[in-house]
């Protein structure tokens, strides 16, 4: 199997169950079901066969580490929803997030982004953590 390598790399936490887990410049994820518990998983695939699988902790729901006092929310679908993880071509320290349904609204920070949002804005917080927050481009 080839070796991938990958120039961007960061940590996500799942709030509910605490497992860490790493994110790819290059990545594609996807809602994939689990059978145990009626448990899901998000699948972290690329062309290299490289799998890293994310527990949404009995829920839809990815949970991303987003400060010390909250935790931001990325929705999925019932059917499968593929992001794309690409490095943001304005800041080389961001990574982005693509979606193809433009019809459909993203939950960040509280709120509702706008239908039609495509792009969310990976911002590393802290080093340390490597902790992100999120900002909609329209």
């Amino acid at each position: 199997m080839a070796t991938v390598s990958y120039s961007i790399a960061y940590s996500i936490v799942n709030g509910a169950t605490g497992t860490v887990a790493a994110v790819y410049e290059g990545l594609l994820y996807n809602e994939v079901p689990h059978e145990e518990d009626g448990d899901q998983q998000w699948l972290l695939e690329d062309a290299g066969n490289g799998l890293s699988y994310i527990r949404s902790g009995g829920n839809s729901r990815l949970y991303i580490n987003a400060g010390a006092d909250n935790q931001t929310q990325m929705p999925c679908t019932e059917q499968k929803w593929p992001w794309k993880i690409v490095r943001d071509p304005k800041d080389p320290t961001c990574l982005i997030v693509l979606t193809p349904d433009s019809t459909r609204c993203m939950d960040l920070l509280g709120g509702n982004a706008n239908p039609g949002t495509k792009i969310v804005t990976l911002t590393v917080l802290g080093v340390r953590n490597q902790s992100w927050i999120f900002k909609s481009i329209q």
